[in-house]
């Protein structure tokens, strides 16, 4: 849970107590020391600012410092400046809470997640809505359901899922979930995504012996590709954007590799590793697309090497990282304003070793959200995954961690603005105000 409020007692550093947030996260003395320091630097401050000796809190700062100190360890993670300083880390569902396993979450722009999980000691599997803050479960594999597939989640709150029907109860199917009504779209089908109009895509056999995509929403089914034999055989299906545009990665003659855009038309090419292409590699496992339209998949440039790239139209560039930092294949988000979230890899200057972590790229800079090794929950990160669908427009990140006791949990991790930290800041030292006299303020001496 994210520290909100500073709980009613009160731990005297001189004492030699912790302040506990309402997580059980202690204090971290680091950040003790940084307050004792700062209010050493106002009272200097005020030493030299006014002609008298005006500040005598010794005792009382440290209760002050300790108030500090807490907010700080809220604001910066259990341990204190040296998490992460810029995000709030909240537990949705945890191992704690009588799950056996998560699936990495997907996330939209309302901070609601869907995932799937073993509950029941994992004898059973879910599919769980995590909205408003209410976790509710969709679906699971009991009564004619065999077996549960993936959710996925549109700005709405929709979740579009797909599960096995047991022997006799019917075909496999494709649904979704609306605010407490289900419907059934297709069945035989493979799930991939569902945009914000509540246009589902899928993969299917489609008339004639064909392998293709599809799409289906409230203007009909659309063939994206597999009308004919002449077109390329996709070979994963993923993300949707807003139009019911669908990438996808096929493979044809010699092992060439071709990206592929279609919204039933003419199908657009991305990027290939065809002769004259400008890739000799290309991952063609789920290319991730956002709102706009925009691509972003992981290939090899024979100019530019590994990496990820960017295509935006007719122009494609490789996605800048900052120096130290290594992305990771197959785990990129993006969003509606181009900003990405990966796990990746970082060089430690000061131990000479690399880390691995969530990140995310806005405003031209790589910013950690969390890295193994960080405490969390009342232990350590020991892994981290994320799925293509981790970051909102918000900058808001989902993810599974893995810790150092055992436990699982479905994590969100939310930007915490500077503003915020500054007014934790003030707010101590308005804690500070009713106790402290200051001599001189109404009685200044003349500086002529």
């Amino acid at each position: 849970m994210v520290c909100a409020s500073v709980p009613l007692h009160i731990a005297w550093l001189e004492l030699g107590m912790h302040m506990h947030c309402s997580t059980g996260l202690l204090v971290n003395l680091e950040s003790m020391s940084l307050m004792h320091s700062v209010f050493d630097t106002i009272k200097a401050f005020l030493h030299l600012r006014f002609s008298e000796p005006i500040m005598r809190f010794k005792s009382l700062r440290s209760g002050v410092v300790g108030v500090l100190g807490a907010a700080v360890s809220c604001f910066y993670g259990s341990e204190g400046l040296a998490a992460s300083a810029s995000y709030s880390l909240q537990q949705i569902a945890g191992t704690s809470d009588g799950y056996s396993w998560f699936g990495t979450p997907e996330i939209n722009n309302n901070a609601s997640l869907v995932f799937t999980a073993g509950f029941n000691g994992g004898a059973n599997t879910g599919i769980f809505l995590s909205s408003g803050g209410t976790l509710q479960k969709i679906v699971d594999n009991t009564g004619d359901v065999f077996g549960v597939g993936v959710g996925r989640l549109n700005n709405s709150d929709v979740v579009a899922f797909d599960v096995s029907m047991r022997i006799g109860a019917g075909p496999d199917q494709i649904r979704t979930y609306n605010h407490g009504v289900y419907e059934t779209v297709v069945t035989r089908y493979l799930l991939g995504d569902i945009n914000d109009s509540g246009t589902v895509s899928y993969a299917s056999n489609i008339s004639g012996g064909h392998y293709g995509f599809l799409t289906r929403g409230a203007a009909g089914t659309t063939v994206i590709v597999g009308a004919s034999a002449s077109d390329p055989v996709p070979t994963y299906i993923g993300q949707m954007s807003a139009d019911g545009s669908v990438p996808f990665g096929a493979y044809g003659p010699g092992g060439v590799v071709t990206l592929y855009l279609g919204n039933g038309g003419p199908l657009s090419t991305i990027a290939t590793t065809a002769p004259g292409g400008g890739f000799s590699s290309i991952d063609d496992f789920e290319p991730v697309i956002n709102k706009a339209g925009v691509v972003a998949f992981w290939g090899t440039s024979t100019t530019q090497g590994a990496g990820y790239f960017l295509a935006n139209g007719s122009t494609i560039e490789k996605l800048s990282f900052n120096s130290g930092i290594s992305p990771i294949s197959r785990s990129l988000s993006l969003n509606s304003d181009l900003e990405y979230s990966f796990l990746g890899s970082r060089y430690d200057a000061e131990t000479h070793s690399f880390y691995s972590g969530v990140f995310v790229h806005a405003n031209g800079s790589d910013e950690e959200v969390i890295k193994v090794g960080d405490a969390l929950f009342g232990s350590v990160v020991t892994n981290i995954s994320v799925s293509s669908q981790a970051l909102n427009d918000g900058g808001q990140v989902a993810f599974v961690a893995t810790l150092g006791n055992g436990a699982k949990a479905v994590v969100l991790a939310t930007p915490v603005s500077e503003p915020e930290g500054l007014a934790l800041y003030l707010g101590g030292l308005l804690l500070l105000m009713p106790f402290t006299k200051i001599a001189g303020i109404g009685n200044r001496k003349s500086l002529g």
